[in-house]
Parts: C-alpha cells; sequence; structure tokens
C-alpha cells in the first residue's frame, strides 16, 4: 500500500469479513488479511448477524472462496499485485506456497516450499530480504510492538546466564528456559523469546503489549544493558504507527545477510529439552506441553 489507500483497506474489510485485517509497517507498508483454519469449523450460527446459513458456507468462505475474493479486489484495482500465500507449519517447520494476481490473472506461482513466502513477497516489494515476516507471527493481530533480532558469536549458555543474573531472582518477570530456546515475561507489559539457532547465532523475538511510549523506551533500555558487550542487531517495531527503534552492534552488511537466512530449517521440536533445575528457574517439568508454551507464544501451530 501507498500513502493513504484507505479504499483498498474499506474494500478488504468488506471483502474479507470476519477474517483477521490489519495494516502493516514492516519491512513494507501493506494491509494483510489473514484465514485461520480454525475459523473453518467454528458453528455457523455464531457468527453475528445471521451471516452464514449452515456450515458449509463458513468453510466455504475461509478456505474455497478466497481466491473469487482475491479475484473481485483484483478487478476493483487492476493496477495492484495481490499476493496469495499458504503457510503451513508443524513443529516450527515451515513451508509455504502460493501466487500473484494482477488485473485478474495470476501472474506468477510459487510451488511449495520452505522458504516460497520470501519469494512472493519480493515479487510485490523487491526490496524484501528477510525469513522473518511480522503478520505470519502469532500474536501479531493483537500486539502493539514487536521484537526481532540476531545475537552473533555468543552462545546461547552465555547469554541464558546474563538474563538469569539479570531476572532470575525479580518477582516481577517470569523467565523459564531449556536446552535451546528461553522466555523471559513482563506479564501484561513486554516479553521476549531467545532461541538458539546454532553455536553462534541466537534469534530473538518478543512482543510488546501496551501503546506507552515509557515502555518502548522500557525495553529499549533492557535489551542494550542485557546485551552489553555482545554482537546484535535488533529492531522495536511500533506496529500501530511503523515507528522502529533499530539496537545495533554489528555492520548493516552482516545484518542483511542474516536476515535473509532462514532459521526455522527443521523441526523446532527434534532439539533436545532440558528442563532440569539448572536451565530453568523453578521448574522440574520435562514434559512436551512446557517446551510448547515457549514456542507457541510466538508463532504458528
Amino acid at each position: 500500500m501507498d500513502n493513504d489507500n484507505s479504499e483498498i483497506k474499506d474494500h478488504l474489510l468488506n471483502n474479507f469479513k470476519f477474517f483477521n485485517n490489519r495494516i502493516f509497517f514492516e519491512p513494507f507498508k501493506g494491509f494483510v488479511c489473514q484465514s485461520s483454519d480454525r475459523w473453518k469449523s467454528h458453528p455457523f450460527e455464531k457468527f453475528p448477524d445471521n451471516f452464514f446459513k449452515n456450515q458449509d458456507e463458513v468453510e466455504n468462505h475461509f478456505e474455497y472462496g478466497i481466491e473469487d475474493k482475491l479475484m473481485e479486489i483484483s478487478k476493483a484495482f487492476p493496477e495492484k499485485e495481490i499476493a496469495f500465500i499458504d503457510v503451513d507449519c508443524f513443529g516450527g517447520a515451515c513451508t509455504s506456497d502460493g501466487f500473484i494476481i494482477k488485473n485478474q490473472e495470476k501472474i506468477f506461482v510459487q510451488e511449495p516450499h520452505h522458504s516460497s513466502h520470501i519469494t512472493l513477497l519480493q515479487k510485490i516489494h523487491p526490496g524484501f530480504n528477510s525469513w522473518f515476516f511480522y503478520p505470519f507471527t502469532r500474536t501479531f493481530f493483537t500486539d502493539i510492538g514487536g521484537i526481532n533480532g540476531d545475537i552473533i558469536n555468543f552462545s546461547f549458555a552465555a547469554v541464558w546466564l546474563a538474563v538469569s543474573q539479570e531476572f532470575g531472582e525479580n518477582k516481577d518477570y517470569n523467565l523459564q528456559a531449556a536446552a535451546n530456546e528461553m522466555f523471559l515475561d513482563c506479564p501484561n507489559e513486554f516479553n521476549l523469546y531467545f532461541m538458539k539457532v546454532n553455536d553462534n547465532w541466537i534469534k530473538i523475538m518478543g512482543s510488546i503489549l501496551q501503546n506507552n511510549n515509557t515502555l518502548f523506551q522500557k525495553v529499549k533500555d533492557l535489551i542494550e544493558d542485557m546485551l552489553l558487550g555482545m554482537e546484535y542487531n535488533i529492531e522495536i517495531n511500533n506496529l500501530e504507527n511503523g515507528e522502529t527503534t533499530v539496537l545495533k552492534t554489528i555492520d548493516q552488511e552482516k545484518n542483511k545477510e542474516i536476515k535473509a537466512t532462514s532459521y526455522r530449517t527443521h523441526a523446532f521440536n527434534s532439539q533436545t529439552i532440558d528442563l532440569s533445575a539448572n536451565h530453568s528457574s523453578g521448574s522440574n517439568d520435562k514434559s512436551p506441553k512446557k517446551k510448547k508454551n515457549f514456542f507457541q507464544r510466538l508463532f504458528g501451530k
């Protein structure tokens, strides 16, 4: 989307009723409509205004009727390129496929691949060059702010030690850790998720839950203090207005290289998890449910 584009936004909202809809600003400005599998089985009589007459209409609206809606929008705005992307994630491993429509024609079709969404998004915005995409995170449609970045040339154990020393005994925070991941939660304010990609690379992501300038500054200061002496590039994005704060100690070229690399090539849940007392603050629970809580706070299925 360029400039205001309120006409496009209104058209999308009317055509994709009951979808999750939101403007996004990073890494470019656009409008996303998300269909979730859970709506297909939602009872038709529970939708407002008697919108659906039976369950078949529900399933068609959220799955089989999507392409028809795309064609209607493409007819109304023939100059616009529209990306349809189907993302399937299980256990942390993701694949995607889709196509690009312009003037009611499929001008590009992408077969399923781990990084297909990159190719599709590049078709509508050539400057896109990141495996991470905010609208694909689990909490995008409710978050006020987002945190995304990387720590390099530093071990996960060392980062865990730094975080646990700072927050492990602080009652205002909840800290949970495992062999390859760590979750720091400040309830009702923000959270940070750390994932070990390899011995020299840690992914950091998170959410900010209030539209409060003081809170955004608090998160910025906390990250800089916590990662003092480390190599990192982290963005704090206000998802409401598009403002971005960049925290970095590595150069731009290195950051581009990291952002373009996929960190979820393999099923994340195949990694070994250790929730012993040495790795977790106050929990010996080794059940898969504990591991799921870390991951699913921020990501898809």
